[in-house]
């Protein structure tokens, strides 16, 4: 009897294992197969937050199923399309700069050329008729402030270029 006894005892522990723990450890690692892409995702997308465009690696993306795989490849669209942009800022922001560069060397090109088409017209005035006292006084006048201007170029456009440092 107590042989009988163990026997159905043994097949009704074995009968456990097959049919109440194996499916229980089944489901398990259903359920975690099902939250490990999520979680795959969920870091990635903590990383978009933190200001990284990283993409899921592509031997990640193949190994999901064609439901993940998918929303996987559209995240690395994204994020493709985040870094992109992300260049496309930085490129404006440079091509901003040249600008700003570009406007102050014209203005003080500006500045400077004025003056000096007034201060060789004052030349070539001195030139035709300096022997006539208030031609020479009215031609170094001109020349005085015409290098009195281009000596001011150079102050006034330090400011401007503070005034705008935070750009460059």
């Amino acid at each position: 009897i107590t042989r009988y006894i163990m026997a159905d005892i043994h097949f009704d522990f074995i009968s456990v294992i097959i049919f109440r723990i194996i499916p229980v450890m089944a489901k398990i690692q259903t359920i975690r197969n099902m939250i490990q892409p999520v979680s795959v995702l969920a870091r990635h997308v903590e990383q978009v937050r933190s200001g990284a465009t990283d993409r899921i690696p592509d031997r990640e993306v193949s190994r999901q199923s064609p439901e993940f795989a998918a929303l996987f490849r559209r995240f690395n669209a994204m994020a493709d399309a985040l870094h992109e942009r992300s260049n496309l800022a930085r490129r404006l922001a440079d091509e901003e700069k040249l600008a700003l560069l570009g406007k102050l060397a014209s203005g003080m090109a500006h500045e400077v050329n004025n003056p000096l088409g007034g201060m060789m017209n004052a030349i070539d005035t001195l030139r035709r008729h300096g022997d006539k006292p208030e031609v020479r006084e009215t031609s170094l006048g001109l020349l005085e402030r015409g290098l009195a201007g281009i000596r001011n170029v150079v102050p006034v456009s330090y400011t401007h270029l503070r005034a705008h440092e935070t750009v460059l």
